[in-house]
């Protein structure tokens, strides 16, 4: 008989590396928290060109907190891809279908980081810079009120497909709960 394995090995630690482990973590950790921060700074920023060329945007309390909420929770998210990206990045293997799956959850993780700022960059500067800086707009298109689904499902698509690829090669349902709680 063959031996025919169709277990695949635990997340852990120890597959990863400990000091891969925590550069990982930290990286992510610093870069969720700078990424919150440019959205943040990017939205006031988007807000300020606003008053160039009609009213000031000024945004209630509660859509304030919400853009908050939103943007604090796609950095985190995008900050989980970075911390992904590099524990995915050791060099252990069992064999080339685990270094091919391995590559392919590193690749992935960088294509949804970068297509994740590229859809926020370009939705957040086209919609303040056409619709909120044209005189006479009284806020026709409210995305908290007509959309908000969207700015609640978007970090969940992103969360879960940078766990897709790397469930390919390593069974991660504790570590994928422990990161959503996180």
């Amino acid at each position: 008989m063959t031996n025919i394995r169709f277990r695949k090995a635990n997340l852990s630690i120890k597959h990863i590396g400990p000091q891969r482990f925590w550069i990982g973590l930290s990286s992510g950790v610093f870069s969720a928290i700078s990424i919150s921060l440019f959205f943040n700074h990017s939205r006031e920023v988007l807000r300020y060109f606003t008053s160039l060329t009609a009213d000031l945007l000024i945004l209630t309390e509660s859509e304030h907190q919400f853009y908050n909420f939103f943007f604090s929770f796609l950095s985190s998210v995008l900050g989980l891809s970075i911390t992904l990206w590099i524990w995915m990045s050791n060099s252990s293997h069992n064999s080339r279908k685990y270094y091919i799956r391995k590559q392919l959850s590193k690749t992935n993780s960088l294509l949804i980081f970068w297509i994740t700022l590229l859809v926020v960059a370009r939705y957040g500067s086209v919609l303040h810079l056409v619709l909120y800086s044209s005189p006479g707009y009284d806020d026709h298109l409210n995305l908290i009120e007509n959309f908000w689904i969207i700015f609640l499902l978007f970090p969940w698509m992103v969360f879960l497909q940078s766990w897709s690829t790397v469930r390919l090669v390593y069974r991660s349902g504790k570590w994928m709960f422990f990161s959503f709680l996180v």
